[in-house]
C-alpha cells in the first residue's frame, strides 16, 4: 500500500465533515437577557436622570474637557449589561444600609414613604376624579410636594416603625433620598441621608468599592483615606444643607467580611470589610470646586453659542480654559476620555 503523502493527509482533513456546535439554550437565554439590559432596562426600570450638573460628577468637573469633547466629536460608550450589574449591586446595598440598618436603628433622617397610604393632600383630589388613568394620576402627583410626587404618604424625620394603616414597616416603609439643589451654582443631587448624631447632624454617604480598588486604596497604602471624588461630592451636599461633617462609608463589593475556619471546620465570620471616614468641611477645597463649576457653566454657554450658529467649535478655543489635571498621570486624567488630546494642545 502506497504511503500517504502530506498533501493527501491535508486533503483528507479538509474533507472531514465538521460537527456543528450544539446549541446552548442557557447561554442563548443569557445573551438575550444581556441585550435587553443594554437596550431596554434603563427605559423600563430607571427614572430618567435630570439633565444638567450633578453633585456626583463635581469631583471630575472640567470645562476644558467639555470643550474638547465638543471640538473632537467624542461619542461616549453605551452602557452594557456589565455596567448595570455593577450599578445595581451598589443600589441593593444602599437599600440595606438605609432601610434595614440605619433606618430601624433610628439614626437616619430623611423622607419615609408608606406605600400602603395615599397622600393626605393629593389623594382626596384623585378620589374626586373617579376612575382615571395612571398617567392622569401622575399629573396630579407632579404638583404635590407633600408626597414628593409619589402619591403616597411621606414623613420627614427618623424612620417610622409603624403606620396607622397597620401594614408592617418591613413591607410598607420605603426611604426616599433627600434631594439637594444649589440654585446659585446650578447643580443638583440626592444625598444618601443625614445622620442624627446628637448634638449634631452629619451627612451620610455610602459607597461600594470593588476588591481591586479596596486593596489599592485602603490596604496597600500607609494612610487610607476616602477617594477625592467622594469627598467633593460630600462637600456638594454639605454646603447647601449647612453641615460641617460627613461620614463616608465604604463596603467591599466582593466579600463583606474576613472568614476563618475554627478547630471544628466551621466557617466563622470575622471583621467586616467596611471602612468609615469622618471628614470636615474644607473651605479651601470647596472654593476650588466652585471656580471649576463656574468655568463649567461658561464652557456650556460657549458650546451652545457655536451650536446655535451652526458652526463647529474650533479646537483653539479649548485653551480658553485652564487644564484641571497637573499631569497626564493623575487619577482624573486616567479616567478622562480626551486626556491625550488635552495634553497635546497648549
Amino acid at each position: 500500500m502506497k504511503p500517504l503523502s502530506i498533501g493527501d493527509l491535508i486533503r483528507q482533513f479538509k474533507q472531514t465533515p465538521t460537527t456543528a456546535p450544539k446549541a446552548n439554550p442557557a447561554q442563548e437565554w443569557f445573551n438575550g437577557f444581556q441585550e435587553w439590559l443594554a437596550n431596554d432596562y434603563e427605559k423600563v426600570v430607571h427614572h430618567d436622570r435630570k439633565p444638567g450638573l450633578h453633585a456626583s460628577a463635581l469631583g471630575s468637573v472640567c470645562a476644558r474637557r467639555n470643550m474638547l469633547v465638543e471640538a473632537f466629536g467624542f461619542v461616549p460608550s453605551k452602557h452594557t449589561a456589565g455596567n448595570y450589574f455593577t450599578f445595581d449591586v451598589g443600589h441593593a446595598l444602599h437599600y440595606w444600609w438605609q432601610e434595614r440598618y440605619l433606618g430601624p436603628k433610628q439614626e437616619l433622617i430623611g423622607d419615609w414613604m408608606c406605600v400602603a397610604c395615599p397622600c393626605a393632600r393629593c389623594g382626596p383630589r384623585i378620589a374626586q376624579l373617579g376612575d382615571i388613568s395612571l398617567e392622569a394620576k401622575r399629573e396630579v402627583w407632579k404638583s404635590c410636594d407633600a408626597c414628593r410626587h409619589t402619591g403616597r404618604k411621606v414623613i420627614r424625620g427618623l424612620m417610622p416603625m409603624e403606620c396607622s394603616c397597620g401594614v408592617p414597616w418591613q413591607d410598607a416603609i420605603r426611604y426616599l433620598e433627600l434631594p439637594v439643589v444649589d440654585k446659585d451654582l446650578d447643580y443638583c443631587g440626592h444625598t444618601d441621608g443625614v445622620l442624627n448624631h446628637q448634638p449634631k447632624k452629619r451627612l451620610f454617604e455610602f459607597k461600594t468599592i470593588s476588591p481591586s480598588e479596596y486593596e489599592r486604596n485602603f490596604i496597600k497604602v500607609a494612610v487610607p483615606e476616602p477617594k477625592h471624588d467622594h469627598v467633593v461630592q460630600a462637600h456638594a451636599y454639605m454646603a447647601p444643607l449647612g453641615l460641617d461633617e460627613a461620614l463616608i462609608v465604604y463596603e467591599h463589593k466582593g466579600s463583606q467580611c474576613k472568614w476563618k475556619v475554627d478547630m471544628f471546620g466551621q466557617f466563622v465570620a470575622g471583621e467586616p470589610k467596611v471602612l468609615p471616614f469622618l471628614i470636615q468641611f474644607d473651605e479651601e477645597l470647596w472654593a476650588g470646586i466652585v471656580m471649576r463649576i463656574h468655568d463649567h457653566h461658561k464652557s456650556v454657554e460657549v458650546i451652545n453659542d457655536y451650536r446655535e450658529q451652526g458652526v463647529r467649535l474650533p479646537r483653539a478655543s479649548v485653551s480658553e480654559f485652564e487644564r484641571v489635571c497637573s499631569d497626564n498621570k493623575c487619577e482624573l486624567a486616567k479616567r478622562c476620555p480626551v486626556s491625550r488630546e488635552c495634553f497635546v494642545l497648549d
